[in-house]
């Protein structure tokens, strides 16, 4: 599953891309967790799953 999750920042908006089956896995703790390291580098939080 890793190799199919990306990091990247675009501008000022960090994506987390993840597989279409990995976004069961995206609870409150993650996305609030990632909205604070997207706070910290400044950024717009944008988390993002793979098309079937």
């Amino acid at each position: 599953m890793l190799e199919n999750t990306a990091l990247r920042r675009d501008g000022d908006r960090l994506m987390l891309e993840l597989p279409d089956h990995a976004d069961v896995l995206v609870g409150d703790v993650v996305q609030s967790r990632f909205r604070t390291l997207a706070q910290e580098l400044g950024c717009q939080p944008c988390i993002a799953t793979a098309a079937p």
